[in-house]
């Protein structure tokens, strides 16, 4: 991956000569995915952060469809176990402060949809 410095004054070349592979061109990407985390040229984990809350959101659509009859111990339960898992979380270190603020509302909701959902199915 070739990535611009922070620091204009360090630019060695504006554009990058292109790269073969095999008499194959390469072509820049401004994003890819390695090892299900997502790398911006930028080195802006927004993108990362966004997967994760697309994640989170299907996860939680799943266990409401599935387990909306079942006890609110079993599914705060379920949703500890299914929901929480952040592998990547670690690796991010930079990320706008938005998407930190949209991170924990969507946490908020998710968990409240959870609980919710049995309440309104019990009257």
């Amino acid at each position: 991956m070739v990535a611009n410095p922070y620091d204009r004054s360090r630019y060695v070349f504006q554009c990058f000569p292109q790269f073969t592979l095999e008499n194959c061109k390469l072509s820049y990407v401004p994003q890819f995915k390695y090892l299900g985390h997502i790398i911006e040229h930028t080195f802006c984990d927004d993108s990362d952060v966004n997967r994760v809350l697309r994640n989170l959101f299907a996860r939680v659509n799943v266990l409401i469809r599935r387990f909306s009859y079942c006890s609110t111990h079993f599914k705060l339960r379920l949703f500890k176990s299914y929901c929480l898992c952040y592998y990547d979380i670690a690796l991010w270190q930079n990320y706008h402060v938005s998407v930190g603020y949209k991170l924990t509302s969507a946490y908020s909701l998710a968990f409240r949809n959870m609980v919710v959902f049995q309440i309104c199915l019990c009257n």
